[in-house]
């Protein structure tokens, strides 16, 4: 089985001071952090934990993260 890596658009809200989660190809990934490598960290984070309790199972493919900043 092929795995595309996965991307997610950051974008920066200025007020709250966060790094957030716009858009990912992986639905239902959101996360935020006051720094892009936070972000990057925690989205990693619930990344495993969506495929853990999905279909994927604990036996997912490796994790290839893709970030744009905007």
């Amino acid at each position: 089985m092929d795995h595309q890596p996965l991307t997610i658009r950051a974008e920066w809200d200025a007020e709250a001071r966060v790094w957030w989660i716009a858009e990912s190809s992986y639905p239902g990934l959101t996360t935020e952090a006051p720094s892009l490598d936070a972000r990057l960290a925690r989205a990693r984070e619930a990344l495993t934990l969506l495929l853990e309790a999905s279909a994927e199972g604990p036996d997912h493919p490796p994790l290839h993260l893709t970030a744009v900043a905007a």
